[in-house]
């Protein structure tokens, strides 16, 4: 095995276990793709960014285009107004990016945006973060659509 080979296999390996980390956050939170999914899309994205990015850079574009199908595949409309899935099809999206840095060799800066990324995902659920939640905050401020409405009721003139 060549040393090319152990970069690879680093790269892949790094993408793997970031990808796994936030997919067992997700899995956690009930969402559709859990840790098994995440892991496969990081470990691919890594090691077809590691082994074409020099050949073939456009390459790295098609995963992120296969990405937005999978993504779109796991948001879902439900009861015609509600959409679910936006988080998850956000990680997936996010955690093949992470595998595409991992491929280019950036593994120090995919670890610690992964863990800036899933400390986000847990503000909402973990106790230590809960001053940061933007629900619990929400109700001191008014929502932007009241506002415009009572603008527009308020105004005498007709609008264009």
């Amino acid at each position: 095995m060549s040393h090319h080979d152990i970069v690879i296999l680093e790269r892949a390996a790094v993408g793997l276990l970031l990808a796994y980390a936030f997919g067992y956050e997700r899995k956690l939170r009930g969402a559709p793709a859990g840790e098994r999914t995440f892991a496969i899309i990081g470990a691919a994205a890594a090691v077809m960014t590691a082994v074409v990015s020099k050949s073939s850079p456009q390459a790295v574009a098609g995963i992120i285009t296969g990405i937005g199908f999978i993504g779109a595949g796991v948001v879902l409309h439900a009861g015609g107004t509600m959409v679910r899935g936006i988080t998850t099809a956000a990680s997936i999206y996010a955690v093949a990016v992470l595998g595409i840095v991992a491929g280019y060799g950036y593994l120090l800066d995919a670890t610690i945006v992964t863990a800036g990324m899933i400390v986000m995902a847990e503000t909402k659920h973990a106790a230590i973060f809960g001053w940061l939640d933007p629900d619990r905050l929400a109700r001191r401020f008014q929502p932007d659509s009241d506002h415009l409405d009572g603008a527009a009721s308020r105004s005498d003139e007709p609008t264009t």
